[in-house]
């Protein structure tokens, strides 16, 4: 038996900054993954995203004021 295979999501996020700067990021992931990526911020102090195997980013939590994550599209 194969393992399932699952639709590519891929999610916008916008990350509001303290100094009001707000930057737009690709993620590999659905929505969804807000909930694990801020506990795994709580835990580390560090936001750890990534988009395929080209693309990560860390960003320091206290460097953060806001995250919004939307659908952007899904790849069959």
């Amino acid at each position: 038996m194969s393992a399932p295979e699952y639709p590519k999501v891929t999610s916008k996020v916008e990350i509001t900054f303290v100094d009001g700067e707000v930057k737009t990021y690709f993620i590999d992931a659905s929505p969804n993954i807000i909930n694990y990526l801020t506990r795994e911020a709580g835990e580390t102090g560090f936001l750890a995203m990534r988009h395929g195997a080209g693309k990560s980013w860390s960003i320091p939590v206290d460097q953060i004021r806001e995250i919004e994550v939307t659908a952007e599209g899904v790849e069959k």
